[in-house]
């Protein structure tokens, strides 16, 4: 006769919970917030955590029957972890294909994989990078975690059921604690190569992770030795692990090598608090046993699953309403929790006995109240919510006309009768800030958007030929040279249209620009920073062979990883570096001129949805970016002219996403080709009217 389901089987490590709440929780803030920076090292500790619980469970098996069932293991492992994850698959398809159907594809993939957790092997070989946000995520990008764990769950039990096996005459354990001590070593040898040479691929490497999880179950075989530490000692232990948890999580960035060995520390940390609480029910840090910790713990599953795509969804809606995914993911994690993850995980095989089926309801009757509360304070968010979602997705917004004059950062006043491609595109821009739907878009958001047509042209290694990037004939008097990064990749179209049918006829244009690699005079971290200090060496060659009448740089003003040690520089720092090239060259050059980027601001491929309002992809210069235009100003002096761009995009620094049928950008800051060549004309008036091209014949 089967036995009688247990709902309610006391937790013997109340602080496991606590500490699995502090991991959900960082990694939560840090999706949603961006703080705390580190906050994915959350993910590291739930890797420790669940190494040291399975393996435990596992050997605690072996002790008590002198067997390991991996039947029952994976069917455990199934009913724990498949219910809530398939549903919450279908709902985030669902949100898909109802808020954002041009993503749909891509999504249908990923929950394909993340399905049969592979997840993690599906980003890897798409090369994502989890630190980047420069176009559309997955909104199954979190399963890539419980993906790496599950697969560690498919050799661990075979490895102790084999090594327990063979050492069963004589140190069975010693045995299986040998073996997996090798397979742990050979992760964390593994970690640091990888991490270095393919950072996108090892992050989410299941060789690579294995050591995270191997150390928690190393930690399982010595849980006797533990129970022996002085209680003082434990809690000391626990204490430290916890403070050095968050401390990683507010010191950790990711622009260095991770995981290993920047992982090394949340790990290590988690690692003491496992050890601290093992002595007994009132071990380790108190804080971690406190009940609204163990409460959050509890659904810490259920939480991680549902947050990650409410916060993508939400933000594809209405990006200033993400904050909601905190009360949203929450009230669905308890009424996930209650209503299928408990449920399921403890149901009984013989479901279809009439009898077996009475007993599961009546043990569920206690969780009845659970669930109802938990309903209706998911109904009240839920309403709030899409009322609020609703309205902004019609409601037109505000739009200022006229800067702040206070404001010496704001952006300039443009058009009139002496610049009429400015003043057209302004009102274009104004136009667009005022819909309150969609226009019927020349290209559509997605996959097909052109960024630039010339790609090749942002080729860092190999540098393409002088000849395939150069444009115009060979013998013009006259010559602009592009030089910069990706952003300035994404301006040569408008410079070609210039040089077809306007102010550049007859110049030749030169362009020297490379992806990820800023023309300044820094430092660069990151796995291009050879390459990309040979090409930024060759470029002020070239610039002293061509001898251009003008220099046009245009760098991103995003914060890039410089200074050799992953770390951002400041906008002094980032004008000075800027600097420091101009006066190098200025001799060579009749005038240099520092041409903004354009302001970063959402993927019309995250915010952009059918029936929706352009409202959601609106945008505001960021206080950062203005500080950066205001740094080079501050440098410039008369060395070289600085260019704002906002008057292309923007209207006193609101921007929209697009201008009468053309969208401006394909991601987060780089122009389509359309709009390149649209704006090209104001460009030109622009590049006018602060004199770029009086007197810019280099005499030589």
């Amino acid at each position: 006769m089967s036995q009688r389901p247990r709902l309610h089987a006391p937790t013997k490590r109340l602080d496991i919970q606590g500490l699995r709440a502090v991991a959900v929780v960082l990694v939560v803030a840090e999706h949603v917030f961006a703080q705390p920076i580190g906050g994915f090292v959350g993910v590291d500790v739930f890797f420790v955590i669940s190494g040291f619980l399975i393996t435990s469970l596992l050997l605690a098996e072996h002790s008590r029957t002198g067997r390991i069932s991996l039947t029952a293991f994976y069917w455990r492992r199934v009913r724990r972890l498949m219910p809530a994850a398939v549903v919450v698959i279908a709902a985030t398809l669902a949100a898909v294909l109802l808020l954002v159907p041009q993503r749909a594809p891509q999504s249908l993939a990923d929950a394909g994989w993340s399905l049969v957790f592979l997840a993690n092997w599906r980003f890897a070989d798409q090369q994502t990078d989890y630190f980047a946000a420069d176009g559309p995520v997955s909104p199954f990008q979190h399963f890539w975690s419980l993906s790496v764990e599950e697969q560690f769950y498919l050799v661990v039990p075979v490895l102790l059921v084999t090594t327990l096996a063979i050492g069963r005459r004589s140190s069975p354990r010693v045995v299986a604690l040998s073996t997996l001590s090798v397979g742990v070593v050979a992760s964390a040898v593994l970690a640091p190569i990888q991490s270095t040479a393919d950072p996108e691929t090892a992050y989410f490497s299941t060789p690579v992770r294995a050591w995270e999880l191997g150390v928690g179950s190393l930690l399982a075989f010595g849980t006797a030795i533990w129970g022996r530490l002085p209680a003082w000692f434990g809690t000391s232990l626990s204490w430290t692990g916890l403070v050095g948890i968050l401390v990683s999580a507010v010191c950790i960035t990711g622009q260095g090598a991770f995981p290993f060995p920047a992982a090394a520390a949340p790990v290590i940390s988690a690692a003491m608090v496992l050890v601290g609480g093992v002595r007994g029910p009132t071990s380790g840090a108190a804080v971690l046993r406190a009940g609204p910790l163990v409460s959050i713990g509890n659904v810490s599953y259920s939480l991680y699953l549902w947050h990650f795509p409410l916060f993508i969804v939400i933000g594809a809606v209405d990006p200033s309403a993400v904050w909601w995914t905190v009360p949203l993911s929450i009230a669905l994690a308890y009424v996930s929790y209650h209503l299928i993850e408990r449920p399921c995980s403890v149901a009984p095989l013989a479901m279809w006995h009439r009898r077996e089926r009475a007993r599961f309801r009546e043990a569920l009757r206690p969780q009845r109240r659970s669930v109802q509360v938990s309903a209706i304070g998911l109904a009240a968010v839920t309403a709030v919510v899409l009322s609020l979602v609703a309205t902004d997705r019609v409601r037109p917004i505000d739009i200022p006309t006229v800067p702040l004059a206070a404001d010496a950062t704001a952006a300039p006043t443009v058009g009139g009768e002496d610049r009429p491609a400015l003043a057209a595109l302004g009102k274009g821009i104004v136009d667009a800030l005022s819909a309150t739907s969609w226009p019927e878009l020349d290209d559509g958001p997605g996959a097909n958007l052109v960024g630039t047509q010339h790609p090749e042209c942002g080729r860092l290694s190999p540098a393409p030929s002088a000849e395939t990037c150069t444009f115009g004939s060979p013998t013009a008097e006259r010559s602009l040279m592009l030089v910069g990064d990706s952003t300035a990749v994404h301006w040569i179209d408008a410079y070609l249209r210039l040089q077809d049918d306007g102010l550049l006829a007859g110049w030749r244009i030169v362009t020297r620009t490379a992806f990820g690699c800023p023309f300044i005079d820094a430092s660069l971290g990151g796995q291009d920073a050879t390459e990309c200090a040979s090409f930024r060496a060759d470029t002020l060659d070239r610039i002293t062979e061509v001898e251009p009448d003008v220099l046009v740089i245009t760098n991103t003003f995003a914060d890039t990883g410089v200074d050799g040690d992953g770390t951002a520089p400041g906008a002094a720092e980032w004008a000075a570096a800027t600097q420091r090239y101009v006066v190098d060259v200025r001799e060579s050059v009749g005038k240099v001129v520092l041409v903004s980027p354009p302001p970063a601001g959402q993927s019309v491929q995250n915010c952009y949805s059918v029936g929706g309002s352009p409202s959601a992809c609106i945008t505001e210069t960021s206080s950062a970016w203005r500080s950066r235009l205001a740094a080079l100003n501050a440098v410039a002096g008369d060395d070289a002219t600085v260019v704002d761009s906002r008057p292309l995009f923007c209207t006193a620094d609101t921007c929209p996403a697009f201008v009468e049928r053309t969208i401006v950008k394909k991601d987060f800051v780089h122009l389509t080709s359309a709009y390149a060549r649209k704006s090209a004309p104001a460009l030109g008036e622009l590049l006018r009217s602060r004199s770029v091209f009086e007197d810019t014949l280099v005499g030589h």
